[in-house]
Protein backbone atom coordinates (compact mmCIF):
# COMPACT_ATOMS: atom_id res chain seq x y z
CA UNK A 1 0.00 0.00 0.00
CA UNK A 2 2.84 2.65 1.05
CA UNK A 3 4.70 1.73 -2.67
CA UNK A 4 1.22 2.44 -4.50
CA UNK A 5 0.86 5.41 -2.58
CA UNK A 6 4.49 6.90 -3.18
CA UNK A 7 3.79 5.70 -6.79
CA UNK A 8 0.82 7.80 -7.16
CA UNK A 9 1.91 10.77 -5.34
CA UNK A 10 5.20 11.07 -7.73
CA UNK A 11 2.64 10.85 -10.20
CA UNK A 12 0.74 13.73 -9.37
CA UNK A 13 3.52 15.90 -8.82
CA UNK A 14 5.27 14.81 -12.05
CA UNK A 15 2.22 14.92 -14.85
CA UNK A 16 -0.52 16.53 -12.49
CA UNK A 17 -1.06 19.90 -14.48
CA UNK A 18 0.98 23.04 -15.17
CA UNK A 19 1.31 26.40 -16.21
CA UNK A 20 1.71 27.49 -19.83
CA UNK A 21 4.86 29.28 -21.54
CA UNK A 22 5.59 31.10 -24.54
CA UNK A 23 8.20 29.76 -26.84
CA UNK A 24 11.63 30.70 -26.92
CA UNK A 25 10.91 32.80 -30.28
CA UNK A 26 8.51 34.76 -28.92
CA UNK A 27 10.30 35.45 -25.98
CA UNK A 28 14.00 36.01 -27.53
CA UNK A 29 13.31 36.04 -30.99
CA UNK A 30 15.10 33.91 -33.63
CA UNK A 31 18.33 35.09 -35.33
CA UNK A 32 20.80 37.85 -34.11
CA UNK A 33 19.30 40.21 -37.02
CA UNK A 34 15.78 39.74 -35.96
CA UNK A 35 16.46 39.92 -31.91
CA UNK A 36 18.37 42.95 -31.97
CA UNK A 37 15.32 44.72 -34.10
CA UNK A 38 12.87 43.77 -31.49
CA UNK A 39 11.61 41.02 -33.41
CA UNK A 40 10.18 42.71 -36.23
CA UNK A 41 10.90 40.89 -39.00
CA UNK A 42 7.07 39.89 -39.92
CA UNK A 43 7.74 42.28 -43.50
CA UNK A 44 11.59 42.58 -43.53
CA UNK A 45 12.66 38.83 -43.23
CA UNK A 46 14.56 36.94 -45.68
CA UNK A 47 16.68 34.24 -45.34
CA UNK A 48 16.48 31.08 -42.38
CA UNK A 49 14.95 33.42 -39.76
CA UNK A 50 12.21 33.62 -42.21
CA UNK A 51 11.33 30.12 -41.67
CA UNK A 52 9.33 31.42 -38.43
CA UNK A 53 8.51 35.04 -39.14
CA UNK A 54 7.21 35.01 -42.45
CA UNK A 55 7.25 32.00 -44.85
CA UNK A 56 6.10 34.16 -47.58
CA UNK A 57 9.51 36.05 -47.24
CA UNK A 58 11.79 32.63 -48.03
CA UNK A 59 11.35 33.60 -51.46
CA UNK A 60 13.53 36.83 -51.07
CA UNK A 61 16.52 34.14 -50.00
CA UNK A 62 17.62 34.22 -53.36
CA UNK A 63 20.51 31.71 -53.01
CA UNK A 64 21.37 29.37 -50.17
CA UNK A 65 21.70 30.17 -46.84
CA UNK A 66 23.41 28.59 -43.44
CA UNK A 67 22.88 30.34 -40.18
CA UNK A 68 23.94 29.00 -37.19
CA UNK A 69 23.98 30.88 -34.17
CA UNK A 70 24.57 30.74 -29.90
CA UNK A 71 23.09 32.22 -27.00
CA UNK A 72 22.84 33.34 -23.60
CA UNK A 73 20.46 34.59 -21.04
CA UNK A 74 20.96 35.39 -17.68
CA UNK A 75 17.79 35.47 -15.48
CA UNK A 76 17.72 37.81 -12.72
CA UNK A 77 14.28 38.15 -11.56
CA UNK A 78 13.35 39.11 -8.28
CA UNK A 79 10.77 37.80 -5.69
CA UNK A 80 9.42 38.96 -2.25
CA UNK A 81 6.47 37.59 -0.27
CA UNK A 82 5.19 38.46 2.94
CA UNK A 83 6.19 35.29 4.70
CA UNK A 84 9.42 34.73 2.77
CA UNK A 85 10.09 31.25 2.91
CA UNK A 86 10.33 30.40 -0.37
CA UNK A 87 11.76 33.66 -1.69
CA UNK A 88 15.26 32.90 -2.46
CA UNK A 89 14.37 29.73 -4.22
CA UNK A 90 11.75 30.61 -6.58
CA UNK A 91 14.51 33.65 -7.67
CA UNK A 92 17.15 30.96 -8.74
CA UNK A 93 16.49 30.24 -12.17
CA UNK A 94 19.22 28.68 -14.19
CA UNK A 95 20.77 30.43 -16.97
CA UNK A 96 19.30 29.36 -20.43
CA UNK A 97 22.00 28.81 -23.46
CA UNK A 98 20.86 27.37 -26.60
CA UNK A 99 22.00 26.91 -30.16
CA UNK A 100 20.69 28.12 -33.26
CA UNK A 101 20.59 26.22 -36.74
CA UNK A 102 18.61 27.70 -40.43
CA UNK A 103 18.78 27.42 -43.88
CA UNK A 104 16.96 28.73 -46.67
CA UNK A 105 17.08 28.87 -50.58
CA UNK A 106 15.26 30.12 -53.59
CA UNK A 107 13.99 27.55 -55.81
CA UNK A 108 14.00 28.06 -59.10
CA UNK A 109 10.67 27.43 -61.90
CA UNK A 110 10.22 28.14 -65.41
CA UNK A 111 13.37 30.24 -65.54
CA UNK A 112 11.96 32.58 -62.56
CA UNK A 113 15.37 31.92 -59.78
CA UNK A 114 13.21 33.19 -56.97
CA UNK A 115 9.52 31.45 -58.12
CA UNK A 116 9.73 28.65 -54.76
CA UNK A 117 11.23 29.38 -51.21
CA UNK A 118 12.29 26.79 -48.55
CA UNK A 119 13.42 27.19 -44.89
CA UNK A 120 14.27 25.52 -41.51
CA UNK A 121 14.57 26.91 -38.12
CA UNK A 122 15.62 25.10 -35.19
CA UNK A 123 16.37 26.22 -31.27
CA UNK A 124 18.25 24.11 -29.59
CA UNK A 125 18.55 24.40 -25.63
CA UNK A 126 22.37 22.92 -24.38
CA UNK A 127 20.76 21.18 -21.38
CA UNK A 128 17.63 18.80 -22.77
CA UNK A 129 16.10 18.41 -25.81
CA UNK A 130 12.34 18.99 -23.86
CA UNK A 131 12.44 19.25 -20.14
CA UNK A 132 8.79 18.05 -18.73
CA UNK A 133 8.13 20.32 -15.20
CA UNK A 134 4.28 19.66 -14.06
CA UNK A 135 3.03 20.26 -10.81
CA UNK A 136 -0.33 19.58 -8.90
CA UNK A 137 -1.73 22.83 -7.47
CA UNK A 138 -0.13 24.57 -4.68
CA UNK A 139 0.95 27.63 -3.19
CA UNK A 140 4.52 27.17 -4.30
CA UNK A 141 5.95 30.31 -6.00
CA UNK A 142 5.97 29.69 -9.95
CA UNK A 143 7.89 32.06 -13.01
CA UNK A 144 5.28 30.74 -15.03
CA UNK A 145 6.97 32.11 -17.95
CA UNK A 146 10.31 30.74 -17.69
CA UNK A 147 12.44 28.19 -15.53
CA UNK A 148 12.80 24.85 -17.09
CA UNK A 149 10.34 25.24 -20.08
CA UNK A 150 12.28 27.22 -22.25
CA UNK A 151 14.57 23.79 -22.06
CA UNK A 152 12.55 22.65 -25.29
CA UNK A 153 13.84 22.03 -29.16
CA UNK A 154 11.82 24.28 -31.55
CA UNK A 155 11.78 23.86 -35.43
CA UNK A 156 9.96 25.23 -37.85
CA UNK A 157 9.93 23.84 -41.83
CA UNK A 158 8.29 26.69 -44.04
CA UNK A 159 8.07 26.73 -48.03
CA UNK A 160 6.86 29.82 -50.08
CA UNK A 161 5.16 30.70 -53.85
CA UNK A 162 6.04 33.55 -55.32
CA UNK A 163 2.24 34.83 -56.69
CA UNK A 164 3.37 38.18 -58.72
CA UNK A 165 6.23 40.00 -58.30
CA UNK A 166 4.83 42.00 -55.36
CA UNK A 167 2.61 39.10 -53.77
CA UNK A 168 4.18 35.96 -51.37
CA UNK A 169 2.37 33.33 -49.96
CA UNK A 170 4.00 30.95 -47.55
CA UNK A 171 2.99 28.11 -44.93
CA UNK A 172 4.65 25.53 -42.58
CA UNK A 173 4.35 23.81 -39.59
CA UNK A 174 6.14 23.91 -36.05
CA UNK A 175 6.53 20.16 -35.05
CA UNK A 176 6.55 19.24 -31.63
CA UNK A 177 4.67 16.16 -29.77
CA UNK A 178 2.21 14.47 -27.19
CA UNK A 179 3.13 11.92 -24.43
CA UNK A 180 0.54 9.11 -23.17
CA UNK A 181 1.63 6.21 -20.62
CA UNK A 182 0.51 3.72 -18.54
CA UNK A 183 1.50 2.38 -14.95
CA UNK A 184 0.28 -0.65 -13.51
CA UNK A 185 0.87 -1.29 -10.05
CA UNK A 186 0.11 -4.57 -8.25
CA UNK A 187 -0.62 -3.44 -4.13
CA UNK A 188 -1.36 -6.88 -2.79
CA UNK A 189 1.61 -8.66 -4.48
CA UNK A 190 3.33 -6.04 -3.01
CA UNK A 191 5.38 -5.40 -6.42
CA UNK A 192 6.05 -1.82 -6.66
CA UNK A 193 5.04 -1.10 -10.54
CA UNK A 194 4.60 -3.90 -12.87
CA UNK A 195 4.58 -2.03 -15.91
CA UNK A 196 5.01 1.47 -17.27
CA UNK A 197 4.90 2.71 -20.69
CA UNK A 198 5.40 5.73 -22.34
CA UNK A 199 4.58 6.63 -25.72
CA UNK A 200 5.27 9.55 -27.44
CA UNK A 201 3.41 11.03 -30.66
CA UNK A 202 4.37 13.74 -33.48
CA UNK A 203 2.28 16.83 -33.00
CA UNK A 204 2.48 19.82 -35.69
CA UNK A 205 1.13 23.31 -35.80
CA UNK A 206 0.63 25.41 -38.80
CA UNK A 207 2.05 28.50 -39.61
CA UNK A 208 0.89 30.78 -42.39
CA UNK A 209 2.66 33.90 -44.16
CA UNK A 210 1.39 36.62 -47.08
CA UNK A 211 4.01 39.44 -47.81
CA UNK A 212 3.28 42.15 -49.99
CA UNK A 213 5.92 44.57 -51.86
CA UNK A 214 3.84 47.21 -53.31
CA UNK A 215 7.12 49.54 -54.18
CA UNK A 216 10.45 49.57 -53.25
CA UNK A 217 10.19 51.42 -50.52
CA UNK A 218 7.31 49.80 -48.58
CA UNK A 219 6.28 46.23 -47.58
CA UNK A 220 4.23 44.75 -45.69
CA UNK A 221 3.83 41.53 -43.95
CA UNK A 222 1.24 38.80 -41.99
CA UNK A 223 1.80 35.83 -40.03
CA UNK A 224 -0.32 33.30 -38.65
CA UNK A 225 1.29 30.53 -35.95
CA UNK A 226 -1.20 28.25 -34.74
CA UNK A 227 -1.38 26.55 -31.16
CA UNK A 228 0.88 24.30 -30.05
CA UNK A 229 1.35 22.21 -26.81
CA UNK A 230 2.54 19.20 -25.38
CA UNK A 231 -0.38 17.10 -23.97
CA UNK A 232 0.19 14.49 -21.14
CA UNK A 233 -2.02 11.30 -20.47
CA UNK A 234 -1.36 8.96 -17.90
CA UNK A 235 -3.43 6.32 -16.69
CA UNK A 236 -2.79 3.91 -13.26
CA UNK A 237 -3.91 1.03 -12.56
CA UNK A 238 -3.91 -0.80 -9.25
CA UNK A 239 -4.80 -3.78 -8.37
CA UNK A 240 -6.70 -4.08 -5.10
CA UNK A 241 -8.36 -1.72 -2.20
CA UNK A 242 -7.27 1.38 -4.52
CA UNK A 243 -8.90 2.25 -7.46
CA UNK A 244 -7.50 3.42 -10.94
CA UNK A 245 -6.23 7.06 -11.74
CA UNK A 246 -5.95 9.07 -14.71
CA UNK A 247 -4.09 12.06 -14.58
CA UNK A 248 -4.00 14.44 -17.35
CA UNK A 249 -1.64 17.47 -18.10
CA UNK A 250 -1.44 20.29 -20.42
CA UNK A 251 2.80 20.83 -20.03
CA UNK A 252 3.30 23.15 -22.43
CA UNK A 253 1.38 25.49 -24.52
CA UNK A 254 2.27 28.67 -26.69
CA UNK A 255 -1.34 30.01 -27.88
CA UNK A 256 -2.45 31.19 -31.87
CA UNK A 257 -1.02 34.41 -32.83
CA UNK A 258 -1.39 36.88 -35.25
CA UNK A 259 1.29 39.23 -36.77
CA UNK A 260 0.64 42.13 -38.92
CA UNK A 261 4.39 44.37 -39.77
CA UNK A 262 5.31 46.71 -42.37
CA UNK A 263 8.67 47.78 -43.03
CA UNK A 264 9.87 51.31 -44.74
CA UNK A 265 13.16 52.42 -46.32
CA UNK A 266 13.19 55.89 -46.68
CA UNK A 267 16.57 55.59 -47.91
CA UNK A 268 18.59 52.93 -49.35
CA UNK A 269 20.52 53.16 -46.19
CA UNK A 270 17.83 53.21 -43.61
CA UNK A 271 15.28 50.68 -42.93
CA UNK A 272 12.05 51.32 -39.62
CA UNK A 273 10.24 48.53 -39.20
CA UNK A 274 6.69 48.01 -36.93
CA UNK A 275 5.15 45.00 -35.71
CA UNK A 276 1.81 44.01 -33.87
CA UNK A 277 1.08 40.32 -32.66
CA UNK A 278 -2.04 39.55 -31.15
CA UNK A 279 -1.61 36.40 -28.86
CA UNK A 280 -5.32 34.04 -27.62
CA UNK A 281 -3.89 33.36 -24.79
CA UNK A 282 -7.61 32.90 -23.44
CA UNK A 283 -8.13 29.51 -25.17
CA UNK A 284 -5.95 28.21 -22.22
CA UNK A 285 -7.72 27.00 -19.37
CA UNK A 286 -4.89 25.48 -17.12
CA UNK A 287 -5.72 22.43 -15.82
CA UNK A 288 -3.59 22.12 -12.25
CA UNK A 289 -4.79 19.24 -11.94
CA UNK A 290 -7.26 16.69 -13.57
CA UNK A 291 -7.44 13.52 -12.10
CA UNK A 292 -10.36 11.79 -12.94
CA UNK A 293 -12.59 14.78 -14.43
CA UNK A 294 -11.88 16.61 -11.10
CA UNK A 295 -9.99 20.16 -12.14
CA UNK A 296 -9.28 23.33 -11.64
CA UNK A 297 -8.65 26.03 -14.31
CA UNK A 298 -7.12 29.21 -14.62
CA UNK A 299 -7.96 31.25 -18.07
CA UNK A 300 -5.00 33.62 -19.19
CA UNK A 301 -5.75 37.01 -20.78
CA UNK A 302 -5.12 37.82 -24.02
CA UNK A 303 -2.19 40.02 -25.56
CA UNK A 304 -1.22 42.59 -27.86
CA UNK A 305 2.46 43.22 -28.58
CA UNK A 306 4.27 45.67 -30.46
CA UNK A 307 7.28 46.02 -31.65
CA UNK A 308 9.79 48.26 -33.54
CA UNK A 309 13.17 48.12 -35.17
CA UNK A 310 15.26 50.23 -37.23
CA UNK A 311 18.04 49.28 -39.10
CA UNK A 312 20.89 51.63 -40.84
CA UNK A 313 23.57 50.95 -43.06
CA UNK A 314 26.75 52.58 -42.40
CA UNK A 315 28.47 51.11 -44.80
CA UNK A 316 27.54 48.40 -47.55
CA UNK A 317 29.38 45.74 -44.73
CA UNK A 318 28.45 47.70 -41.55
CA UNK A 319 24.85 47.73 -40.10
CA UNK A 320 23.79 48.97 -37.08
CA UNK A 321 20.59 47.97 -35.25
CA UNK A 322 17.95 48.79 -32.75
CA UNK A 323 14.75 47.36 -31.03
CA UNK A 324 12.37 47.79 -28.86
CA UNK A 325 9.21 45.36 -28.07
CA UNK A 326 6.46 45.58 -24.66
CA UNK A 327 4.90 42.16 -23.50
CA UNK A 328 2.24 42.67 -21.14
CA UNK A 329 1.73 39.67 -18.88
CA UNK A 330 -0.67 37.05 -20.03
CA UNK A 331 -1.65 35.70 -16.23
CA UNK A 332 -4.56 37.28 -14.58
CA UNK A 333 -4.69 38.72 -10.96
CA UNK A 334 -3.59 36.22 -8.54
CA UNK A 335 -6.02 35.08 -5.80
CA UNK A 336 -6.40 32.34 -2.94
CA UNK A 337 -3.58 30.16 -2.90
CA UNK A 338 -2.37 30.08 -6.28
CA UNK A 339 1.08 32.02 -6.99
CA UNK A 340 2.08 32.49 -10.46
CA UNK A 341 4.41 35.17 -10.86
CA UNK A 342 5.36 37.03 -13.99
CA UNK A 343 4.84 41.06 -14.92
CA UNK A 344 4.74 43.53 -17.62
CA UNK A 345 8.18 43.93 -19.79
CA UNK A 346 10.34 46.37 -21.54
CA UNK A 347 12.46 44.79 -23.84
CA UNK A 348 15.07 46.92 -25.84
CA UNK A 349 18.03 45.51 -28.02
CA UNK A 350 21.04 46.47 -30.04
CA UNK A 351 22.81 45.01 -32.28
CA UNK A 352 25.74 44.83 -34.96
CA UNK A 353 26.53 43.00 -38.03
CA UNK A 354 29.24 42.58 -40.59
CA UNK A 355 29.62 40.88 -43.80
CA UNK A 356 32.61 39.37 -46.11
CA UNK A 357 32.87 38.88 -49.27
CA UNK A 358 35.03 36.04 -50.08
CA UNK A 359 36.75 37.30 -53.29
CA UNK A 360 37.01 40.78 -51.71
CA UNK A 361 38.77 39.39 -49.28
CA UNK A 362 41.84 37.14 -50.72
CA UNK A 363 41.42 39.04 -54.25
CA UNK A 364 41.21 42.60 -53.11
CA UNK A 365 44.79 43.63 -55.16
CA UNK A 366 44.18 41.48 -57.92
CA UNK A 367 40.49 41.26 -58.99
CA UNK A 368 39.33 44.89 -59.64
CA UNK A 369 35.47 43.74 -60.35
CA UNK A 370 33.76 41.40 -57.58
CA UNK A 371 31.35 38.65 -58.76
CA UNK A 372 27.51 39.47 -57.80
CA UNK A 373 27.42 35.46 -57.41
CA UNK A 374 30.32 35.87 -54.55
CA UNK A 375 30.12 33.65 -51.29
CA UNK A 376 29.32 36.08 -48.91
CA UNK A 377 29.28 35.49 -44.37
CA UNK A 378 27.59 37.60 -42.32
CA UNK A 379 28.22 38.23 -39.07
CA UNK A 380 25.63 39.63 -36.30
CA UNK A 381 25.77 40.87 -32.83
CA UNK A 382 22.86 41.68 -30.47
CA UNK A 383 22.04 42.34 -27.04
CA UNK A 384 19.15 42.09 -25.05
CA UNK A 385 17.80 43.70 -22.15
CA UNK A 386 14.53 42.32 -20.58
CA UNK A 387 12.64 45.09 -17.50
CA UNK A 388 9.95 43.46 -15.78
CA UNK A 389 8.01 46.34 -14.31
CA UNK A 390 7.88 46.07 -10.45
CA UNK A 391 4.33 44.09 -9.74
CA UNK A 392 2.64 43.85 -5.90
CA UNK A 393 -0.13 41.69 -5.72
CA UNK A 394 -2.00 41.57 -2.29
CA UNK A 395 -4.98 38.81 -1.97
CA UNK A 396 -8.35 39.96 -1.70
CA UNK A 397 -9.59 36.44 -0.20
CA UNK A 398 -8.60 34.49 3.20
CA UNK A 399 -5.08 32.58 2.51
CA UNK A 400 -4.02 29.53 4.28
CA UNK A 401 -1.92 30.57 7.38
CA UNK A 402 0.72 27.69 6.14
CA UNK A 403 1.38 29.08 2.73
CA UNK A 404 5.08 29.76 2.34
CA UNK A 405 4.18 33.53 0.57
CA UNK A 406 1.20 34.73 2.28
CA UNK A 407 -1.16 37.32 1.75
CA UNK A 408 1.00 39.30 -0.57
CA UNK A 409 4.33 39.40 -2.37
CA UNK A 410 5.94 41.85 -5.06
CA UNK A 411 7.77 40.86 -7.92
CA UNK A 412 9.77 42.41 -11.03
CA UNK A 413 13.54 41.87 -12.12
CA UNK A 414 15.66 41.88 -15.37
CA UNK A 415 16.98 39.33 -17.65
CA UNK A 416 19.86 39.57 -20.13
CA UNK A 417 20.39 38.10 -23.07
CA UNK A 418 23.38 38.10 -25.79
CA UNK A 419 24.31 35.86 -28.64
CA UNK A 420 26.13 35.95 -32.16
CA UNK A 421 25.52 33.82 -35.30
CA UNK A 422 26.94 33.75 -38.92
CA UNK A 423 24.85 33.96 -41.83
CA UNK A 424 26.63 32.48 -45.05
CA UNK A 425 24.97 33.13 -48.08
CA UNK A 426 26.93 30.41 -51.15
Amino acid sequence: MRKFIVLFSLSMVLFGGSTATAGNFDEFGFGARATSLGGAFTAYASGPEAAYYNPAALVLSRKFNVLTGFSFADYQLEFDSQNGRLDDQTERLDDLSAYSFGISTAVPFLGDPNRFGLGLAIFLPTRAVATVTARAPSSTPDFAQYEARHDRIQAYLSGAVKITDWFYFGAGVQIFANAEGRADVDTIGGVGASEFTFDLEGDAAPILGLYLYPTDNLSFGFTYRGEISLKLDFDVTAFGLIPAATLEGLVLFSPDQFALGMSYNPTDSLFFLLDVTYFTWSRFEDPFLTNNGNRETLRYDDTIVPRVGVEYFATDDLSVRFGYFYRPSPIPKQDGNRNLVDSDKHVVSVGLGYTFVFEKFFYAYKKPEIDADAAKTTVNLFFQFHYHQDERVTKNVPVDPSDPVGNSFRTGGTITNFGIDIVTQF
